[in-house]
């Protein structure tokens, strides 16, 4: 996806499998939503290893969400395939409510990130830890 997204001021809740799932994009915004109860992720992006765009820099930002009692993390951000990804990345997790998720409040594999920030946000009784970065 090469162009621009907002998702703001939804409510998902009891998906079967991610709420919200992303695959390569340039850009998002994930603003003032409430996730509730998703099957897998409450929110997964992948960054597709054969992308053709290293070069740009590919913004994600989730902020002031709601997200809780996902089956597995909260927010999972991966390489495709577990295969290392170099893209030119910046995250930026500020003000969420991330808890009761059955694995992490969000983690972040396989990546390699110029800019990631995680600040302001609440994690409560995520149940392997809030944040996992490897």
């Amino acid at each position: 996806m090469n162009s621009k997204l907002l998702i703001e001021k939804c409510h998902f809740s009891e998906c079967r499998n991610n709420s919200i799932y992303l695959a390569n994009p340039c850009s998002a915004l994930i603003r003032n939503n409430t996730i509730t109860k998703a099957g897998q992720n409450a929110i997964l992006v992948e960054m597709l290893s054969y992308s053709h765009w290293v070069e740009r820099t590919r913004v994600i930002k989730i902020i002031k969400n709601e997200i809780q009692m996902s089956q597995n993390n909260g927010v999972f951000i991966c390489s495709q395939d577990s295969i290392f990804s170099a893209h030119n990345l910046k995250v930026d997790l500020h003000g969420n409510i991330i808890k009761k998720n059955g694995m992490f409040g969000v983690r972040i594999e396989d990546l390699a990130i110029n800019d990631l920030q995680i600040v302001f946000n609440d994690f409560d009784r995520n149940h392997l830890g809030g944040v996992m970065i490897s």
